[in-house]
Formats: structure tokens, C-alpha cells, sequence
């Protein structure tokens, strides 16, 4: 299926997910939703990000968020 329409499709189905969805991914001809991560993962993602926020140059920014999208390989993910 051609991509445009899968994100239509995913899009669609995020509006009548419930409370715990936190997004979706897509890749070849497929949709994950997916719901949001257990308390300790989020933890370890904020830790993480303190520690690189410490190193990295001041115009760079350590975000534990946002989607990675690449419409003519049809895919999008969402790296935590």
C-alpha cells in the first residue's frame, strides 16, 4: 500500500486510541501502534538525556521525543 495512505490510515485510527497511545510507527505495509512507556523507561530516557545535555555543545539539544520520517523508503519511526 502506498504510503500516503498508510499515514492517512494511522492517522485516522490515533484519533479513537485511548489515553495510554503514544504514537505509531510505520513501515512497509504496515501500522504499530503504540502505547506509552512504563515509568522506569521513561526514567532511564530522562537520565540519559541529563547526562548528554552535560556534554553536548550548548546549540545542540538531547530530546527524548519527535518521529524520524522517510516517505519514499515508507517509514516512520518514533526512537526513544
Amino acid at each position: 500500500m502506498e504510503y500516503g495512505r498508510l499515514r492517512e490510515i494511522a492517522e485516522r485510527l490515533a484519533e479513537h486510541a485511548p489515553d495510554s497511545f503514544r504514537g505509531y510507527e510505520i513501515s512497509g505495509d504496515e501500522i504499530v501502534m503504540m502505547m506509552s512507556a512504563s515509568r522506569p523507561h521513561e526514567f532511564i530516557a530522562l537520565r540519559i538525556r541529563q547526562q548528554l545535555d552535560r556534554r553536548i555543545p550548548p546549540f545542540l539539544v538531547a530530546h527524548t521525543g519527535g518521529e524520524v520520517e522517510d516517505a519514499l523508503l515508507g517509514k516512520l519511526r518514533r526512537p526513544d
